[in-house]
């Protein structure tokens, strides 16, 4: 029997807290405990609708991997919403819904630099971009990209070199790539800003890791 939407996510909540919940028996401090106090890197990313293959909980895991600020969706016309593969992040990442055009004026209006992630012939490499933050990434659909309007408010425009014959990523895999780099970069301006878990701050070569959080 195919599941409907609301009872896929049902499960995956359910399996998610499970997860939680096993990591309990373990001594020192816990991811679940000690996760809301950690430091988020001052990035956003504005999404503008993304058609009826939404996205969402492709983005917000995206988000939460990074630890990023905030992620500001757009209400699609229909109405509708995906958090499929979020894996638990609607639980932990901060996120809200509001007009993008909107959003991006309220991102200026803060001081935050502005960054659309769109092709224009002005668009610069994002492995050559640097980073400035506050930050607030302008994500749009694959088909329309971000909108003019937003585009020309932008401080700058940047995209991602691609070597194959296809022209676009999907944009939550363009918003995973993206973070990666812009936080990245702000880590190394603030080393306080580290990974969550053991295994990654090693990879960072972080030593001796802060006391292990897995899950």
């Amino acid at each position: 029997m195919r599941l409907t939407q609301s009872e896929r996510m049902r499960r995956m909540d359910a399996e998610n807290e499970a997860v939680w919940e096993a990591a309990e028996v373990n001594t020192g401090p816990r991811l679940r405990h000690i996760y809301p106090t950690l430091l988020r890197a001052p990035i956003e990313v504005i999404v503008c609708p993304l058609g009826k293959a939404v996205n969402h909980g492709g983005i917000l895991r995206a988000a939460d991997s990074f630890r990023i600020e905030r992620v500001t969706f757009q209400k699609e016309e229909d109405g509708a919403t995906d958090f499929a593969g979020s894996r638990g992040a609607k639980k932990w990442q901060p996120y809200r819904w509001l007009n993008a055009l909107d959003a991006a004026k309220e991102a200026k209006e803060n001081g935050r630099t502005l960054v659309s992630l769109t092709w224009t012939t002005d668009a610069v490499s994002i492995y050559d971009f640097e980073w400035q933050f506050p930050l607030s990434i302008v994500a749009g659909s694959e088909w329309q990209g971000v909108p003019d309007e937003i585009v020309d408010m932008s401080d700058h425009v940047i995209a991602i070199p691609m070597f194959g014959a296809t022209g676009s990523l999907n944009v939550a895999v363009a918003t995973s790539i993206v973070l990666s780099q812009a936080t990245m970069a702000f880590h190394r301006i603030n080393p306080a800003f580290i990974p969550a878990r053991a295994e990654s701050q090693q990879l960072l070569g972080i030593e001796p890791p802060v006391e292990e959080t897995t899950l």
